[in-house]
């Protein structure tokens, strides 16, 4: 038979549209990672390889999508497609594949989960094997099996018309239709737009069960689940359409068609700019494909967002908040230093990574940062992560409960904890008086430091525990050790009355925990309830609220309360978190700004703070807040302080 022009570039295009993740979704089908098998091919090489390949699936549980393109014969009237191999000569069997005895031999195999056939040959419809044989063979008919051919029996086939209509149809997807396509969908298509040939399609389901076969994602519905997400999309949308106006428009998330486009432009700057985003969205589909491979079983809306180097939008609720959305905003919105979006996606990776407890030199991970030409970047930012952590491993608590009614204490109680156990417990007497107190929190810190220099340590983080009383008085962080206390450490406040509350109040730890809790569960990003004069006013209405759990696990005021230490007190209570103003009001609205730094608090008030100290541009709103923040590790250590701990018994 004569040689088919285009044979090679039709299958690799097919292939690829299977192989992508964000479309076929398909692995290649054989165990040596090839899904392509073209060339001068001999009858034993392809049926080796298609049982090889049927195996495979079944090793895999998996359904097996096999399309064979070329020459096909039915040798006289008998209705059996044999599909040509190297040196077959046409009516010769023997020199030949049968195509339906391979099929059936696919379908009737233990463990593969449904058979899909593509074949595009002249008199394709002969490829159908019988379904009397399914029925009664090795599974007694519980299979599936789904065959989309491009001819009828007896019939040409030109062109392969259908495998090129196939893909298109795939990269496009198929509007108002669920979120996969299954053969029969696809059938109806390629019928509509396929001209000059009828295309066959054949279905049978023995499984009698919810599950179907499906050949693709549908682009246009799925596309947020796709490797660069409706972000993603949505960007690389817009850069065409500005570079190449309604011409650019692109159906589904084809990264390699818009590459083309591209390519065949003048430069220009819309070109560059468009170009850069294409690039930066193939480093976001690399990554998010690294991520569903290594990482699926670990990601979480909470770990995304603590792991992002930037705040992710508020808004963003589980829905939309996924990885290929994460991975492609990141991507988009990295520092203008950094010269593409890898650097910060190869922080994001590995800040996750560890968050997750894996390990950074992992040959998976050196893999991926390999593949995104970031070997270098990925061991600099290894070497960061893992010095922050060497930071934390110590913790400075430095507390002020021995105060009374509130006022400066006599005494400061500070313990250095390791790696959040109790190291050291070290009590610091003073004058009750606000200089007193300072002088006495500087000789903590500097006991703490002496410490850790012994350890070969370093003490970045120090908790202050503050009664109510002061709260709104004392800015501990500001203490000038030097310099301000907060620019060498990390000063974070905590409400001293949970080490060791009094009996009636013995149920407030319990209470902030459950709160913690549920928050972590919430759909909601940084649950926080804000109040304002009218409802601070009536500290009697506002404990009723407070009684029956009208409030999330946050409050946040828009001014100082005129009860001042008393409805801290009454607050904290009831909640882990409370944010006030650091002047009598808030002078604008931080409502979104506090919400997309969520997950970077407490640490990211301290930050704001530098950064105002420093008269760093642009002002960083969150300086104009002040917080306290008791999480899951202080009122840990707050159990460990009921009675009966070392604290009651004035043993250090």
């Amino acid at each position: 038979m004569p040689s088919l022009e285009g044979l090679a570039l039709v299958a690799a295009d097919l292939r690829d549209v299977l192989t992508d993740e964000a479309i076929g979704g398909c692995r290649p089908g054989l165990p040596d990672g090839r899904a392509l098998l073209s060339g001068e091919l001999d009858r034993a090489v392809i049926e080796f390889s298609v049982r090889e390949a049927i195996a495979y699936a079944a090793d895999e549980s998996a359904t097996l999508v096999l399309a064979l393109l070329g020459h096909g014969f039915v040798p006289g009237e008998d209705p059996t497609l044999y599909l040509m191999a190297h040196r077959s000569r046409e009516g010769v069997r023997a020199e030949a594949v049968n195509v339906p005895n391979l099929l059936i031999e696919a379908a009737d195999r233990q463990n593969i989960g449904g058979v899909i056939a593509l074949i595009d040959t002249c008199t394709a419809a002969a490829a159908q094997p019988s379904f009397r044989d399914l029925a009664n063979g090795a599974r007694a008919g519980g299979t599936q099996a789904s065959l989309l051919m491009a001819s009828g029996v007896g019939r040409a086939a030109f062109d392969f018309a259908m495998s090129r209509a196939l893909a298109a149809l795939l990269r496009s997807g198929v509007p108002d239709l669920a979120p996969v396509l299954t053969p029969q969908v696809i059938e109806a298509e390629l019928k509509r737009v396929v001209a000059g040939q009828a295309i066959v399609g054949s279905h049978y389901d023995g499984l009698r069960s919810p599950e179907v076969l499906w050949l693709a994602r549908n682009v246009r519905q799925a596309a947020p689940r796709g490797l660069i997400g409706a972000v993603g999309e949505a960007a690389l949308h817009r850069a065409m359409l500005r570079t190449l106006g309604e011409s650019g428009r692109l159906e589904g998330q084809d990264l390699s068609s818009a590459r083309a486009m591209l390519d065949r432009l003048p430069d220009s700057p819309s070109r560059a700019r468009a170009q850069t985003v294409l690039d930066n969205l193939v480093w976001a589909a690399k990554t998010t494909r690294f991520l569903r491979s290594w990482l699926s079983d670990v990601l979480t809306t909470t770990r995304l967002r603590r792991a992002a180097p930037i705040p992710l939008p508020a808004e963003w609720v589980a829905g939309r908040l996924d990885e290929a959305n994460v991975v492609s905003h990141l991507a988009l919105n990295h520092p203008v230093v950094d010269p593409d979006g890898r650097t910060q996606l190869v922080r994001f990776v590995l800040t996750l990574a560890a968050d997750a407890g894996r390990q950074l030199d992992a040959p998976e991970l050196q893999e991926w940062a390999t593949e995104m030409s970031a070997t270098v970047i990925a061991n600099d930012i290894v070497a960061m992560l893992r010095t922050r952590h060497a930071a934390r491993r110590l913790r400075l608590i430095v507390s002020l409960h021995a105060s009374i009614a509130g006022n400066w204490p006599e005494e400061v109680v500070a313990w250095l904890l390791q790696d959040d156990t109790d190291y050291q417990h070290q009590v610091f007497p003073c004058q009750p008086t606000h200089s007193g107190t300072t002088a006495a929190v500087i000789d903590a810190v500097d006991w703490a430091d002496e410490h850790a220099e012994a350890l070969d340590l370093q003490l970045r983080t120090v908790e202050v525990a503050v009664p109510s009383g002061l709260l709104l008085l004392w800015r501990p962080e500001e203490i000038e050790r030097g310099v301000r206390l907060g620019l060498d450490y990390d000063v974070v406040m905590h409400w001293s009355e949970r080490i060791n509350p009094p009996k009636h109040l013995r149920w407030i730890n319990k209470r902030a925990r459950r709160k913690l809790e549920d928050s972590a569960t919430a759909d909601q990003v940084g649950i926080v309830d804000w109040l304002g004069e009218a409802e601070l006013h009536e500290i009697e209405d506002l404990r009723c609220r407070l009684v029956d759990d009208q409030y999330a696990h946050a409050v946040a005021l828009r001014c100082q309360p005129r009860g001042g230490a008393d409805v801290l007190s009454l607050l904290l209570s009831y909640t882990p978190i409370v944010i006030w103003p650091q002047d009598a009001a808030l002078s604008c609205d931080l409502r979104s700004h506090l919400a997309e730094a969520w997950h970077g608090l407490p640490a990211g008030f301290i930050a704001a703070y530098r950064s105002r100290w420093r008269n760093q541009t642009p002002p960083n709103p969150l300086a104009d807040l002040r917080a306290v923040w008791d999480d899951e590790a202080w009122l840990a250590f707050c159990r460990r302080m009921r009675p009966g701990s070392f604290l009651e018994k004035g043993t250090p």
